[in-house]
């Protein structure tokens, strides 16, 4: 796992490098698992010309591809509500894919990949109603080759 910290119009400061390192613990427990490369970007970039401050979070795996940003007055809220967004993100993406799986699964069972379906028992329910008179030859056809 890839993590880098890059700061933009200011000069590297080892406190808030480090307090995010710590904040992102959340962020790795849930991505812990998750098969490389997984590349992590947080970007903390000074306003040139107001007080707002903006924090940029990207997140991409072969399973997520997330983004997330946020611009206030102060860099520890503000790196804070974007770790805390990327958590929701991750288990929202997380929740996600486990659905599909399930549907997966549910649908090879049950359908498109030779299992039965309720469909199916009730065409052979309208069959079974109608009434099909066959009249058949006793003759057999010779097909030429």
């Amino acid at each position: 796992m890839n993590m880098r910290v890059v700061f933009r119009h200011m000069e590297p400061v080892a406190s808030i490098e480090n307090y995010a390192h710590d904040a992102m613990r959340k962020v790795f427990d849930i991505i812990s698992h998750e098969r490389d490369p997984v590349t992590i970007d947080l970007i903390l970039e000074a306003s040139k010309n107001h007080g707002h401050n903006r924090v940029e979070l990207h997140i991409r795996s072969p399973h997520y591809d997330l983004i997330t940003h946020h611009e206030g007055p102060e860099f520890y809220k503000e790196l804070d509500h974007v770790i805390d967004v990327m958590v929701r993100l991750l288990h929202e993406e997380k929740r996600k894919q486990v659905d599909a799986r399930k549907e997966r699964v549910k649908t090879s069972e049950t359908g498109e990949f030779g299992g039965r379906h309720e469909s199916d028992e009730e065409e052979e329910e309208e069959f079974e109603d109608e009434d099909f008179d066959f009249e058949f030859d006793d003759e057999e056809e010779d097909f030429e080759d």
